[in-house]
């Protein structure tokens, strides 16, 4: 049977900001992290390498950032983590955009199925969009846990080439699929569906590969122009 699908990543496309940092900085400030002073050195190194002096690329600095939530993680318990998550969620919020809800449950009454692809982490994800009462498949990065503690490492790193075998996983050729992204780990996912749009993209690089591409820009973030954007037909 023929389905519409929709892939969303979430930071910084539906929700603004890095959602993984934002939450491990919480974890520190609150005083739940028990790696804070390794966490803030290796923060310190993403920010100045990655934004301020751009020597490593944006997978080095998404991977360096995935284990420095890791390390963040490290000793704490899946209840620790998810009460943390829902306390952060509260205020972190207000971070989505005003297009996201209205967006979505306009898709849901279209008939699509929406999926949420996103190399951030499941439970941070899933508390986020319970603040505007939203429930949503979601695929995401996983750290690894043993008897129920943390350990601190990566056990599957959804970005780039991942989260393009995870929307392959999910889509039949018959499928109407389109999907949404801002940055250089989405692009692969935007050139496999039938629509791609790159909205509240910050890094010019990748224009000549979107343009060469049937990935289309959003500049205007009004939910009725992103609406417009999306075929009625098919």
């Amino acid at each position: 049977m023929k389905k519409k699908i929709a892939f969303f990543d979430f930071d910084n496309t539906l929700c603004a900001g890095y959602t993984l940092s934002a939450f491990y900085m919480f974890l520190i400030e609150k005083d739940i992290s028990k790696h804070a002073a390794e966490v803030l050195e290796k923060d310190n190194y993403i920010d100045i390498n990655f934004r301020k002096l751009h020597t490593i690329t944006y997978n080095q600095a998404t991977v360096l950032a995935l284990e420095n939530t890791g390390l963040s993680f490290k000793g704490l318990t899946v209840k620790e983590l998810e009460t943390a998550a829902a306390a952060f969620a509260t205020n972190y919020a207000q971070n989505f955009y005003s297009y996201t809800k209205p967006l979505l449950t306009h898709l849901q009454k279209q008939g699509y199925e929406i999926y949420i692809i996103s190399a951030s982490t499941k439970f941070l994800v899933a508390a986020l969009l319970k603040q505007l009462d939203i429930y949503l498949p979601i695929i995401a990065t996983d750290f690894e846990v043993k008897n129920e503690i943390y350990t601190g490492k990566i056990q599957k790193n959804l970005n780039g080439e991942a989260k393009l075998e995870a929307v392959t996983a999910l889509i039949q050729p018959e499928d109407y699929t389109i999907a949404f992204g801002d940055s250089e780990g989405d692009l692969e996912m935007l050139q496999t569906v039938n629509q791609g749009y790159l909205i509240n993209f910050h890094d010019e690089k990748l224009l000549p590969v979107v343009n060469a591409s049937k990935i289309k820009v959003i500049t205007d973030t009004t939910v009725e122009s992103i609406i417009g954007n999306i075929p009625k037909n098919y």
